[in-house]
């Protein structure tokens, strides 16, 4: 999903926090509809749109919840 208009944010950390709890809530959203999105990212850029960070879905989740993940996977 690209979104090339995006959000402002203050500083790179405050984009991180909610990036970080985008992703928990879209994986949340997944798992309602049965979709795997642990493969999904985040991209931050900065004003030039340059990549400053990336949010891998996979390293958000709650290490409780991804061991059991994991563990239901065939």
């Amino acid at each position: 999903m690209d979104d090339p208009e995006g959000n402002r944010y203050p500083d790179l950390q405050t984009a991180c926090k909610v990036a970080i709890a985008l992703a928990r809530d879209m994986i949340a959203e997944g798992d309602q509809k049965g979709e795997d999105r642990r493969g999904w990212h985040i991209e931050i850029t900065n004003r030039a749109n340059q990549p400053v960070r990336t949010v891998a879905f996979a390293e958000v989740l709650d290490p409780s919840t991804a061991s059991a993940r994991q563990g239901s996977q065939p």
